[in-house]
């Protein structure tokens, strides 16, 4: 016959608590606050410039809202976003402000360099520079659309 042992049965619930208590905190940090337009479209934002400046043009594009994608292929928007003669060095999100439940603006600080030809040789100007992107809600999501 086995023997009753109180630390082993103190030891097991101690250990389903433990794991109860996990399960229900990870459960209840997913109900939290819903993210507001403006949250969500700054993480998108940032990360549709990281991908541009890292040069992967492919997954900024898909950042793009699917009736800009219709309208204009892969090939165009690279011509227009995917390079230049200014360097881009980073980029963040400043703010956004929504001016409809469906359109929100963006503004992005961005630091680059510009070279330009300076006498005989080749000089690298850096500047910081605003600019405002549309974001729009199509299909529940929030897409960068270009102007």
């Amino acid at each position: 016959m086995q023997q009753f042992r109180p630390s082993a049965l103190i030891r097991r619930s101690f250990l389903a608590l433990i794991v109860g208590t996990a399960l229900l905190g990870g459960g209840c940090a997913t109900l939290g606050e819903p993210e507001t337009p403006e949250q969500i479209i700054s993480k998108r934002a940032q990360t549709r410039w990281d991908d541009t400046i890292a040069g992967k043009t492919e997954d900024a594009y898909n950042l793009t809202a699917p009736s800009y994608r219709t309208l204009v292929d892969y090939k165009r928007y690279r011509a227009k976003f995917g390079g230049g003669g200014v360097i881009k060095q980073s980029a963040r999100v400043n703010r956004v402000y929504c001016t409809s439940v469906a359109a929100c603006k963006a503004v992005i600080e961005i630091d680059y360099v510009m070279p330009l030809i300076q006498g005989a040789g080749l000089a690298l100007t850096p500047s910081t520079s605003a600019y405002e992107e549309n974001w729009v809600l199509e299909d529940g999501q929030w897409w960068f659309y270009p102007r």
